[in-house]
């Protein structure tokens, strides 16, 4: 039986990259609001911190859900923001100009080292810090590229 692999964003995150996501084999789902982040029981939660409520999403959310939470965050953020969002809960972050292919690629390699490190969710969160330090090849028509 195929395991489900759900990524959840806000509207701005999935039509940036939903159909790249979609077209590597996630189920990508959308929501307006924290509370409606909680309904979708997504193994990972795309949460976007350019919104101004962003830090307080994130308290909220982390505080209610067992999902790893990954911060969509502007290029020119600074080691302090990661700091507070490390702090608040999420388990890493993606810049908004990450490639969209890198992303799927990233998201589908992530599910699959916690998939394979247990059910349990905290044994999934290690496995995906451990995963954001290591080097990940892929392509992008036909040219082969490698990301941290």
């Amino acid at each position: 039986m195929p395991v489900s692999k759900k990524v959840a964003g806000s509207n701005r995150v999935r039509e940036s990259w939903g159909p790249a996501l979609k077209e590597s084999g996630l189920d990508v789902v959308s929501f307006g609001t924290w509370q409606d982040a909680l309904q979708t029981q997504a193994d990972c939660i795309l949460l976007d911190m350019r919104e101004p409520q962003g830090k307080e999403n994130l308290q909220q959310l982390k505080s209610k859900q067992d999902s790893v939470i990954l911060s969509v965050v502007k290029d020119d953020v600074d080691r302090r923001q990661l700091e507070e969002m490390k702090n608040g809960g999420a388990s890493g972050y993606l810049s908004e100009n990450t490639p969209a292919e890198e992303v799927a690629v990233r998201l589908n390699a992530m599910m699959e080292e916690g998939r394979s490190a247990a059910v349990d969710p905290k044994n999934m969160r290690a496995a995906q810090r451990v995963w954001f330090q290591q080097e990940v090849e892929f392509k992008v028509f036909d040219r082969s590229y490698k990301a941290w």
